[in-house]
């Protein structure tokens, strides 16, 4: 039975240290692309400023999005109930985690995926992450003023993006989304409810209701039902 035991423990051990191998060599790949990216060296860690992130933030937010919560970001794309032949908008795209996701699910039919940021350098990193796929394109600027036409997108994703925007430009950015949805599209949103770091299920009702939009669901949950408590919802116009 200790025998038994040693093995196992040996086994594990084995088995961590091949993940976390694994680990450094992914980062190290990462490093190498964000590197060759040639933006030099942006603000520090020490910056919250979303649209001027350091070199530092993006490779850690490359790695961690696509590897080690990968799982997450996967899920929300699959919730999203894409048949393949929609035209989606990635409203406030980052890094573009869940991104792959869907534009995998869109490159098997005629769908293509839309991402749009404020922040270049966030895009430049969307970019490096969507490379494989010629079904997407960027936009890079404010919703509320860019030229799009009315009636565009069939299903729009909005991914913890709204909370951190100033609460006088909320109003603004809902009448835009819900000017480029066609009648019958679907737009999901995804909004962390944690102390300090949130946007509550009434904020989000009153924005997309206000907004012209009819609430399909909206409920609060958590990661694996433990972590990262978050608001979920649907709207349709």
């Amino acid at each position: 039975m200790k025998k038994k035991l040693q093995v196992g423990l040996a086994i594990l051990v084995l088995c961590a240290a091949a993940v976390a191998g694994w680990g450094v060599y992914r980062y190290g790949q990462i490093s190498k692309a964000i590197d060759a990216m040639n933006i030099g060296n942006t603000t520090d860690d020490s910056s919250r400023a979303y649209d001027r992130p350091s070199i530092r933030q993006m490779k850690r937010d490359f790695f961690m999005t696509g590897y080690l919560y990968a799982f997450f970001y996967k899920s929300i794309a699959d919730s999203m109930g894409l048949s393949g032949g929609e035209k989606v908008l990635d409203f406030g795209c980052g890094s573009g985690a869940p991104d792959i996701y869907i534009a995998d699910t869109l490159s098997r039919s005629s769908g293509s995926l839309t991402c749009m940021d404020i922040s270049p350098l966030w895009q430049r990193v969307a970019r490096l992450r969507l490379a494989a796929y010629t079904n997407v394109e960027y936009i890079c600027g404010d919703i509320t003023s860019l030229p799009i036409k009315e009636n565009s997108y069939d299903v729009i994703l909005v991914n913890y993006v709204i909370h951190g925007i100033d609460k006088s430009l909320w109003p603004g950015i809902g009448k835009a989304l819900a000017r480029v949805l066609k009648p019958g599209g679907r737009l999901h949103i995804n909004e962390p409810d944690e102390e300090g770091h949130s946007m509550s299920m009434d904020e989000i009702r009153v924005l997309m209701t206000g907004s012209g939009l009819k609430e399909v669901s909206l409920v609060r949950t958590k990661i694996l039902g433990l972590v990262m408590p978050r608001n979920e919802g649907v709207f349709m116009k």
